[in-house]
């Protein structure tokens, strides 16, 4: 949707240069105009959304900062770095639900003097599954 707004504008720029009546300067000023204030409406709530630690939303406005002006250098660097920082925000929020998950297998398992300890998981390099071992602590 971005884009196609952007390709509007500049196409109707081009028509701008081409006959350069008055009404078109105007309306060619006035759609320039309102590019620049989509791009940095786009930008505000990128970084926001990243001071915020909302990666991905943020990830997703810089590209389509990108999309309507691909020499956005606060974008271009932004999309380059922000994949790894996603990556490295969805693996501690992977841990952190194994262990609440963790937490809630003890807690059920506590009264039958069992912990999730007891219980390993085991992949099989052959078809890739898992087999779960228990073993007694004595």
């Amino acid at each position: 949707m971005m884009s196609d707004l952007f390709f509007t504008l500049t196409e109707l720029h081009v028509m701008f240069l081409k006959k350069n009546t008055k009404k078109q300067k105007k309306t060619a000023m006035q759609h320039l105009s309102w590019i620049q204030i989509i791009l940095k409406v786009l930008l505000r709530r990128a970084q926001v959304r990243e001071n915020l630690d909302k990666l991905s939303p943020a990830l997703e406005d810089y590209k389509k900062v990108l999309e309507i002006d691909s020499t956005q250098c606060k974008a271009l660097e932004a999309v380059s770095r922000l994949p790894k920082q996603i990556e490295i925000q969805q693996e501690k929020m992977k841990e952190e639900c194994i262990a609440k998950l963790k937490d809630l297998g003890n807690l059920v398992l506590k009264p039958f003097g069992l912990s999730t300890e007891n219980f390993k998981m085991v992949q099989d390099p052959n078809s890739g599954g898992y087999n779960i071992q228990f073993s007694q602590n004595k």
